[in-house]
């Protein structure tokens, strides 16, 4: 089991099935940015959407000192499970610092080893999702009217 992130614009959507009760919820739609990172082996290629584990993002988040900013105090992500959290140039910022600073002690490069690979690890996986967390969240915030992460 796991999340599907997305990272872009949030839109509501309506529901209208228990009409007259009215109910609606933010989502955010999956796209491809030529722009986008393409790191090696990496399943999400240049899409914005993300599918980890629970136990690989929280690790991952812990990792680089991202937990608190991306995880509540329950342990669930940011708007919920599933659900929807907005975006700020603050949380945009430190994650890019997060990057920065994770990139200087870098020994491998960032990517994914191929299905199937034993031995040692010959790409950092963690700095593959921070560049792909730093990419989608710092483009969200600059192009999206209503910048946003969200999960199911």
């Amino acid at each position: 089991m796991g999340y599907t992130f997305t990272i872009g614009n949030a839109v509501p959507q309506h529901s209208t099935e228990d009409f007259p009760y009215l109910s609606a919820s933010w989502e955010v739609e999956p796209m491809e940015h030529p722009d986008a990172p393409d790191l090696p082996n990496d399943f999400s290629g240049k899409r914005n959407e993300r599918s980890p584990s629970y136990s690989v993002w929280s690790d991952f988040l812990k990792e680089v000192g991202l937990y608190d900013l991306l995880m509540n105090e329950r342990g669930f992500p940011v708007g919920g499970h599933p659900g929807c959290s907005g975006l700020t140039e603050e949380m945009a910022d430190r994650i890019s610092e997060t990057r920065r600073k994770f990139e200087e002690k870098a020994v491998l490069p960032a990517g994914f080893e191929p299905f199937g690979h034993t031995g040692p690890a010959k790409c950092d996986y963690t700095l593959a999702r921070l560049i792909w967390l730093d990419w989608w969240v710092r483009w969200a915030v600059d192009n999206c009217e209503t910048p946003a992460i969200s999960n199911i």
